[in-house]
Order: structure tokens, then C-alpha cells, then sequence
């Protein structure tokens, strides 16, 4: 009896271990902005890619914990344009949030000189996104959500040639791209990273911000709005391992 127990418990802790791993490897950033101070974002899947806080952004009460506050500041998230370009066809972010400008505020996007663009926008009162095109949010299919200034999860994912723009887990617009869209400049947190400089930024707050390098499902979107992370701390990491594995 006593061996078969310590069985059962190997292999259980060998099905946890191989879980965890299989989220760890998926998420590879995750910001939750409970910092409080500084000009460091920690981050929390100790990966390593910490953000830089730049500008004008304030440490503030968030959606859980901390967040960051903007009108023209940015964070620099510690992934570059190299890791963009590599996982551009697999890729998925998330973030919580809550915009003051309901006119043309980009809280997440880069812009080379040819144009290319990536970007999660509110324009004109709806939440948008933009890919390769010289326009805002044009090309699109489905229907946009409208924004206000309330907080809101807004996803995106970028799966072999289809971007997926989630707003509080539900799919509201898709558009296919075909080549490599952040060939310069990586997406800023808060602002567009421009080709002559930083521009239209949020006028808003920030939390949890996350990226892996997998286009997630609806479910587990709508899974990782359950989830927060109000330390920097082996519990809370586990926590988000958590947040990935498939039901």
C-alpha cells in the first residue's frame, strides 16, 4: 500500500512538473505592474524580460494591485524587434485597460518607415487594431466593440497570417497580414513606437500586461482574466503557469 502511494505521488508530481513547463515555455513576459516605484516593470515569469518606464508614466492603483498610469509615457517591454520578427506568425498579448480618450489613443503598437504597422488602438469611440495598413484599423472583418472608460481585457492574438482582436474574451475583429510587421521597432506598452519617434499616446492606465509565444484560444483568454499576479514571487508564478494549461 505504502508503495503504491508513493507511486501515485511520483507521478502526479511528474504530470505537474511536465504542466507547469509546457505554460512556462508558452509565456514568456508578464508585466503586472505592481512595482510601485522606479523606472523598472519587473517581470513576473522570471524570464528576465523586464519593461522600462519612460516619460510621464506614474505608478498607480490598477484592475489588481499596482498599474501603471500614462498620458505620454511608455514602457519598453524587454522583448525587441528580433524576438517580434521570429514569432510574428505565433504570438498573443494581453493586458487590462482603461482609457480616458475614447478619440485616437494607441496603447500598444510599433511603425517602420515602410509603413508596417502593429498596433491596439481605441479610435473613435471603438477598440481597434491596425496591421500593415497606411489606415487606421482598415481591412478588418467582424464588428468593432465600443470603448468607454471603464477597465477591459484586450487581447490579441497573431495566428500563421490571422490577427484576433478579443475584448473582454470576446472576438470582435480578424485580419490577415502576410509578412513581418516590426522589422525596426518593437510594440511600446502605452504608446506607438514610431520610426521618428514615440507618438499617440494613452491617456489612461495599464495592468497585467502578458505575452506568449502561442496564439491562445478564447477560452484561455477568458482564463487569464481570472488571473492576477499581485507579487513578484514563486507563488505568483506558478499562478500564471496555471493560467495556460488547457482544460
Amino acid at each position: 500500500m505504502l508503495k503504491f502511494s508513493v507511486s501515485i505521488i511520483a507521478v502526479l508530481g511528474m504530470l505537474l512538473t511536465s504542466f507547469v513547463l509546457e505554460g512556462e515555455s508558452a509565456l514568456v513576459m508578464s508585466l503586472p505592474f505592481d512595482d510601485g516605484a522606479g523606472k523598472v516593470a519587473k517581470d513576473a515569469t522570471g524570464n528576465g524580460n523586464d519593461g522600462t518606464v519612460n516619460g510621464d508614466a506614474k505608478w498607480v492603483d490598477g484592475k489588481s494591485g499596482g498599474a501603471l498610469g500614462f498620458t505620454k509615457g511608455w514602457v519598453e517591454p524587454g522583448l525587441d524587434a528580433k524576438w517580434w520578427n521570429k514569432n510574428i506568425n505565433n504570438v498573443s498579448v494581453f493586458m487590462w485597460v482603461k482609457s480616458n480618450d475614447m478619440k485616437q489613443p494607441i496603447f500598444f503598437g510599433s511603425q517602420d518607415p515602410s509603413n508596417l504597422r502593429l498596433y491596439l488602438a481605441v479610435k473613435d469611440g471603438f477598440w481597434n487594431m491596425g496591421m500593415q495598413d497606411k489606415s487606421w484599423g482598415g481591412g478588418h472583418k467582424g464588428t468593432l466593440a465600443k470603448a468607454d472608460t471603464d477597465w477591459h481585457a484586450i487581447a490579441l492574438t497573431m495566428d500563421k497570417g490571422t490577427a484576433t482582436l478579443y475584448v473582454d474574451g470576446e472576438k470582435t475583429i480578424t485580419k490577415p497580414y502576410t509578412k513581418a510587421l516590426v522589422t525596426n521597432k518593437a510594440p511600446l506598452i502605452g504608446a506607438l513606437n514610431k520610426f521618428d519617434g514615440k507618438g499617440y499616446f494613452l491617456n489612461g492606465i495599464m495592468d497585467e500586461v502578458r505575452m506568449w509565444d502561442e496564439a491562445l484560444t478564447q477560452a484561455d483568454i477568458k482564463a487569464n482574466m481570472k488571473i492576477s499576479t499581485t507579487a513578484v514571487s514563486p507563488e505568483g508564478h506558478l499562478t500564471m503557469m496555471w493560467g495556460k494549461i488547457k482544460k
